[in-house]
């Protein structure tokens, strides 16, 4: 995510391109939470497309859910509604889809 760069996908990708950050969820997620000067806004544009798999993985890394569990609160309100969300979508998912998946299978 660069500080010039409007898209966060991008941004993300360039980093992980010059190996700046791994491509890992964990790697991302400290990346996110310890570099100073991001804009949370463009963290929780990235964070909430859960449309990518890996988006998804980054929102659901215990660096990240570790990160707010000690902070308590420390990172804003939105981003940890964000995160319960994406608990509920997953419990969801893999106890209605994956099972009716199997079903049609």
């Amino acid at each position: 995510m660069c500080l010039n760069v409007r898209d966060p996908e991008l941004g993300l990708c360039y980093l992980v391109r010059q190996r700046f950050v791994e491509h890992s969820a964990s790697s991302v997620a400290r990346f996110l939470i310890t570099r100073k000067g991001l804009s949370k806004l463009k963290i929780g544009e990235y964070l909430g497309n859960l449309q990518q798999r890996f988006n998804m993985d980054v929102l659901g890394s215990e660096d990240l859910i570790g990160f707010i569990i000690v902070n308590n609160g420390g990172i804003d309100v939105k981003t940890y509604q964000l995160i319960s969300a994406y608990e509920q979508i997953k419990n969801y998912y893999y106890t209605n889809v994956s099972l009716n998946y199997k079903m049609i299978v």
